[in-house]
Parts: structure tokens; C-alpha cells; sequence
């Protein structure tokens, strides 16, 4: 509500806004006023990759992790993974966009191919806040994901009921050399 003179006052929150100078108008009927605000264009720092390291092998679901980033807008994280240091378009093979927690492990649904220490993955990561404001991307880190072995359904049962014949046989030789 306004006072005698006519004069109010409001707050209000401004909804998260790509950087740079921003204009609001208030009217009614008699008056129009304009007034322009500018969001920070402040980028903030890069990440920096902690865990892995030149060249380190990961499982196929792979596990991120890098330095927290302070913004007073709010932070997320950018990740990329690319089979040349150089992320050409089509050598990027992951990438995932608003991670809030300055780690990430792929699901297995996003699993890596295993591949060998002569041909790396390479990942970087950035930050950015709320105001859209980009960090650099981090130097691109080489790492490869190891071969894994898993046993797994009719091959796991199928070796389980072999180990188990075999010692029932040895478990019978045995009892007719001792009888």
C-alpha cells in the first residue's frame, strides 16, 4: 500500500538470470517507472580434479571428484569425458550438466568402455553459477578404465554346481582309497 505521498515499497526475489544489466518497469494507470539492475558477471574459479591421476585406471563406472567452488550464486558442475585431449565434437563420449556436489560416479547405464593405457579417456570438469557465469575448463586429465571380469547369472550357477561335482567326486575317491 502506498503512504500519503503516494510513495511504496516492495521486495521481491529476482529469479535466477543470465548475467549482465536487467530491466524491471512498475505502472499503473498515471505513472511508469524503469529501473535497471545489473547480475554479477563474475565467473567463478575452475575446479580443481583431485583422486585421479596421469593415467590412473578406473572401473568402468567411474568415480569424479574435484575441490569444491565457492559462488555466492550458487554453483554446478559441467563434466565431460572424451577419447582425445583436444574434446573435438565427436570425441566427447559423456558429458553431464548441473551436478551440485563437487563429485560424480558414472551410473551403469553411463559405464565406460574398457579400454587400454594407449588409448586414455580424458575428462575436465567447470563450474558454474547461477548467474550463468562459466569457469575455464580444468586441463584435461588421461585416465583408462580397466578390463573387469564379473561372473554373472547361468555362467556363475553353472560353475557353482561344477565346483560342487568335482568335490563330491574327489570327496567319493577319497573314501574308496581310505575304505
Amino acid at each position: 500500500s502506498a503512504d500519503g505521498n503516494g510513495w511504496f515499497s516492495t521486495i521481491f526475489t529476482i529469479p535466477k538470470s543470465q548475467h549482465g544489466q536487467h530491466t524491471i518497469t512498475v505502472s499503473d494507470s498515471e505513472t511508469k517507472v524503469t529501473i535497471t539492475f545489473t547480475v554479477e558477471s563474475s565467473p567463478p574459479p575452475a575446479p580443481v580434479p583431485q583422486l585421479l591421476h596421469e593415467g590412473d585406471k578406473q572401473q568402468p563406472q567411474s568415480y569424479f571428484n574435484w575441490e569444491d567452488v565457492y559462488d555466492p550464486s550458487g554453483v554446478t558442475y559441467t563434466l565431460q569425458i572424451a577419447t582425445d585431449d583436444k574434446f573435438t565434437a565427436g570425441s566427447i563420449v559423456f558429458e553431464k550438466s548441473s551436478i551440485t556436489e563437487s563429485e560424480y560416479t558414472l551410473t551403469k547405464e553411463e559405464r565406460l568402455k574398457p579400454t587400454g593405457k594407449a588409448a586414455p579417456y580424458y575428462w575436465r570438469i567447470k563450474a558454474i553459477d547461477d548467474a550463468e557465469n562459466e569457469s575455464g575448463w580444468t586441463t584435461p586429465e588421461p585416465f583408462y578404465v580397466g578390463y573387469t571380469f564379473e561372473l554373472t547369472g547361468w555362467v556363475l550357477y553353472t560353475l557353482i554346481g561344477i565346483s560342487i561335482l568335482v568335490g563330491f567326486a574327489i570327496a567319493i575317491l577319497l573314501r574308496r582309497k581310505i575304505a
